[in-house]
């Protein structure tokens, strides 16, 4: 156990008869977003490593490699709790009890099992992480506002019309790809679940409020 843990590890250690987790559509798009978003700085960070050496320029070359470590290792964090939640069960008694006793269980929708799963770090790490998956909510919403301008910049004058909506609909779908992000982000801040939860609940609120605020502020 990491020094910057707490005693118990995660709440799905605390679960009294297990986490079944809900498997939809969103945890396809969650696990998607899990991989493609977490990986992306790592990767970044490795090809700085690479032009860095091939430059001759060491210090480019280091700062990237502790990039790449630092960014590596947390991508590989949310990699295995979404692998684990994406099973559809947390910890708790064996298959035999969980069909004897189906009221122990906790239901739990993908991202909120998730959560679940993030490693209760100290109050000097908490902002640090909550930090770094809302960036990685931020980096979402940047390349779906890229992708969505791109778009309608495309549409002919008959079709320009449809060009406000189709934006709203392309920004919301990114971010709702990530909200995974914004739920982690929310639980790694703030000890109590509760918050979590309703940041998960008005998920498709926040995620049109700011889809509409981005485009409407692109337009002007």
């Amino acid at each position: 156990m990491s020094a910057a843990t707490l005693p118990v590890e995660h709440d799905a250690d605390s679960a009294p008869g297990g986490i079944e987790v809900h498997v939809t559509f969103e945890t396809t798009l969650g696990l998607l977003a899990a991989f493609f978003i977490g990986f992306f700085a790592p990767v970044a960070s490795a090809i700085f490593v690479i032009v860095g050496v091939a430059k001759h320029r060491p210090m480019l070359a280091i700062a990237a490699l502790m990039a790449t470590l630092i960014s590596g290792r947390a991508a590989v964090m949310i990699a295995r709790m979404a692998a684990q939640a994406s099973m559809g069960w947390l910890g708790g008694p064996p298959p035999a009890t969980r069909l004897t006793d189906p009221a122990s269980k906790t239901h739990l929708p993908f991202a909120l099992a998730m959560a679940a799963l993030l490693p209760h770090y100290s109050w000097f790490f908490r902002p640090i992480l909550s930090a770094w998956w809302l960036a990685h909510f931020c980096g979402a919403a940047a390349f779906g506002h890229t992708v969505a301008m791109s778009l309608i910049q495309r549409l002919d004058a008959a079709t320009a019309v449809l060009a406000l909506p189709l934006a709203v609909v392309v920004h919301f779908a990114f971010l709702f790809a990530s909200n995974l992000y914004l739920v982690l982000a929310a639980r790694a801040i703030l000890r109590s679940p509760k918050f979590c939860v309703r940041v998960w609940k008005y998920r498709f609120v926040i995620d049109f409020l700011i889809a509409t605020a981005l485009v409407l502020t692109s337009r002007r």
